[in-house]
């Protein structure tokens, strides 16, 4: 049986960070919505390294997590509707993840699919 000790992890070619061997993933915080990156991974064990295994992707969010805590709750609910009533203003990237009907604008049917999908994970 082969056992990793860490992998190391690179986007672009440009080294971003190492995972442990016993946790295989990682997450990218910076990447720009949209953009396509190719991500990298190199093994290394008792041995030494592997080759490079790479893939490339776009980065995603998960539709209505709109403060990015990787989960759909009654948080994201109360964020967005403080940008429905303007008491805030939401970035580029909240406006991409509150906007689950995709049509640039949040309102109360945008309400009505985050609240549906909070349903539907809860």
């Amino acid at each position: 049986m082969l056992i990793f000790i860490e992998f190391k992890i690179y986007r672009d070619g440009i080294w971003l960070g190492i995972s442990a061997g016993n946790n295989p993933q990682y997450v990218d915080l910076i990447p720009e919505f949209g953009i396509v990156y190719e991500y990298c991974i190199e093994a290394i064990n008792d041995c030494g390294s592997s080759p490079w295994a790479c893939d490339s992707g776009f980065t995603m969010v998960l539709q209505g997590d709109i403060n990015f805590d990787n989960e759909l709750n009654v948080l994201d609910v109360v964020i967005l509707v403080s940008f429905v009533l303007e008491v805030a203003v939401p970035s580029e990237e909240e406006l991409i993840s509150a906007d689950m009907n995709s049509d640039n604008l949040l309102n109360v049917y945008v309400c009505a699919f985050v609240l549906s999908a909070l349903a539907y994970v809860t």
